[in-house]
């Protein structure tokens, strides 16, 4: 019984965390900003939609595991597939950043003599004074 209810506060709390660290990601694309994270790559957004459309599988099977009582597992194929899945919606949110947003508003990226270090996200802005001082 514990098992469940430890199960039932983590990982929606974990799912939640993941989530709004990919939705900061969507940011841009539905309300108007001054400040875009943007990845000249593309495989940090990549990387972290694949593993939040995979995580949502395996919680989404565990639940109906713990809810149920029923032995469910998803298939290697179904994991693969999902991974695969926000891989490219990852990779596609990080190419229509640049060309949606940053290209069209015409945004700057904040210059390292700013104190910006980010090693692998570039803060892009409007005005060179919104840059973060590190």
């Amino acid at each position: 019984m514990m098992y469940r209810v430890v199960w039932f506060i983590f990982a929606p709390a974990i799912t939640l965390l993941y989530g709004w660290v990919c939705t900061s990601f969507l940011f841009p694309f539905v309300f108007d900003v001054t400040k875009v994270l943007y990845e000249p790559i593309g495989y940090i957004s990549g990387i972290l939609f694949a593993g939040f459309f995979s995580i949502l599988l395996v919680f989404g099977y565990r639940f109906v595991e713990v809810t149920f009582l029923k032995e469910v597992k998803p298939t290697n194929k179904q994991l693969k597939v999902s991974f695969v899945t926000g891989l490219i919606f990852g990779v596609f949110v990080n190419y229509a950043t640049y060309s949606l947003i940053i290209e069209p508003k015409g945004l700057m990226e904040c210059p390292a003599e700013l104190g910006y270090k980010n090693n692998l996200m570039s803060e892009y802005v409007i005005d060179l004074k919104e840059c973060s001082v590190n």
